[in-house]
């Protein structure tokens, strides 16, 4: 592994969904899914797929293996929530139910993990 290897590893989460890609669910995920193959150097993506808490629902291990994802494989997810305002019971909510994904998802045919939730804070 070169000093450029371990400087850039895991620096970059792959965001197909937003802006500048905006891609749709599935176009991203195969664009995801094809990432070890067009990057030269694939270490550099964090999280494989970042996505809204809306659409974590839509995230099988079913959809993941149709778009090319391989079996046996962790897809790594960063979540974005909500902006965080004075009352935080949402987030505690989805903190909650993240974990049970995590769970839930731990020994599918695709394993599913989030592994960063990301929040706007509203400091106003």
């Amino acid at each position: 592994m070169s000093s450029l290897d371990d400087l850039t590893e895991g620096l970059f989460d792959y965001a197909g969904l937003f802006p500048p890609a905006a891609l749709g669910l599935d176009e991203a995920l195969e664009t995801s899914a094809s990432a070890f193959e067009r990057i030269h150097r694939p270490g550099i993506i964090g999280a494989d797929f970042v996505l809204g808490f809306d659409l974590l629902t839509e995230i099988t291990s079913e959809r993941l293996l149709e778009r090319g994802f391989p079996k046996a494989k962790t897809v790594r997810l960063a979540v974005l929530g909500p902006t965080l305002g004075p009352d935080q019971t949402d987030h505690a909510k989805q903190i909650n139910a993240m974990n049970s994904f995590n769970e839930a998802r731990s020994s599918d045919l695709v394993r599913q993990r989030i592994v960063s939730y990301e929040i706007k804070l509203d400091l106003n």
